[in-house]
């Protein structure tokens, strides 16, 4: 497993169901390697969220990309930005893998 820092962006989606919240989201890892994740996500909340997404992506340099759940918590800090800690896995971690990641959430 790895812990990285980095960037996501998250897009608000029109399906809002009974104070669930939708969102596209891609992250990006500030790190070296062609590590990436992109998930659709579910959400509750509005400052202070918990949800999951599920997408794809590829956790490790040395690992093809594949499917992948994330739970996530994310703080409001400023309007359209929040810090979001997410734990990335694979459908098969030992082949995908699995990321503890930090970082900003920017929603455009």
């Amino acid at each position: 497993m790895q812990n990285v820092a980095g960037l996501t962006l998250t897009q608000q989606t029109p399906l809002n169901i009974a104070g669930y919240r939708s969102q596209l989201t891609l992250a990006a890892p500030m790190a070296r390697g062609a590590r990436y994740a992109a998930t659709t996500d579910v959400a509750v909340g509005r400052g202070f969220q918990l949800g999951i997404g599920a997408g794809i992506g590829k956790l490790r340099n040395d690992s093809p990309a594949g499917f992948i759940v994330s739970p996530f918590a994310s703080l409001q800090i400023a309007p359209k930005s929040a810090v979001v800690a997410r734990y990335y896995t694979g459908g098969n971690p030992t082949r995908v893998g699995s990321t503890t990641f930090v970082g900003l959430q920017y929603t455009i």
